[in-house]
């Protein structure tokens, strides 16, 4: 999976990245001050989640299911080249290991519901180019189902936890017409894994887990 991950994310982020330097396909893309501030809408992203570390004692490293987050999201226009959003989104997911052999084992025993809150700051290099780059950070709670009497469990420990993160992307904007934007952006998640596994399981966190993502933003202006 991961492999396959790196085959959808490079060229994501080269085509995004190649946006920033093309010319605009009009001059009528350049928003002129009367265009409102604030926009609101809803999006997808599908994330491709990295390692959290390795169970010692089986060789298995431990991560999240690869899948969807569902959210809304609103942006602020601060300048002509400079925007700040907030988003907000949930999605469910599972445990995975990936075992001897490049195999991969998904634990289903519990559902595991991932929050995630973040805050971005978009830059463009001129109001003319559609593309643009991301900065930003945000957390993501994670809520663990409880066990139910004589369940084996997961990796993950009972509690919930939450992990803080920073962002860094590309992405580009379409204007289809009248109030309407649809963003097309590939970032990067830098998270600090917060794992509590069982304590009769040796786990090996990693300091830091890079999970890359893609996503799809309906936005419509104030």
């Amino acid at each position: 999976m991961k492999a396959r991950a790196d085959k959808i994310a490079w060229p994501a982020v080269f085509l995004v990245a190649a946006s920033l330097l093309a010319a605009p396909a009009s001059a009528q893309f350049e928003e002129p001050d009367t265009v409102p501030r604030f926009a609101v809408g809803a999006f997808v992203e599908l994330q491709f989640r990295g390692s959290m570390g390795l169970l010692t004692e089986t060789n298995e490293e431990l991560s999240f299911k690869n899948g969807p987050l569902f959210g809304a999201r609103m942006e602020f226009r601060a300048g002509r080249t400079a925007t700040l959003a907030v988003a907000g989104s949930y999605g469910r997911s599972r445990e995975k290991r990936a075992q001897g052999g490049g195999t991969d084992a998904i634990l289903d025993e519990r559902t595991i519901t991932l929050l995630q809150v973040t805050g971005e700051l978009l830059l463009r290099m001129k109001p003319s180019v559609p593309g643009y780059l991301l900065v930003g950070g945000g957390a993501r709670f994670v809520d663990p189902e409880p066990w139910e009497p004589g369940e084996s469990g997961t990796r993950l420990g009972q509690r919930n936890f939450t992990e803080a993160m920073g962002i860094a992307g590309a992405g580009l904007e379409i204007s289809p017409g009248g109030r309407s934007v649809v963003h097309i952006d590939a970032r990067f998640y830098l998270v600090k894994p917060e794992v509590e596994p069982e304590e009769n399981w040796q786990f090996d966190a990693k300091s830091f887990v890079t999970n890359f993502a893609l996503s799809v933003t309906y936005l419509y202006r104030l």
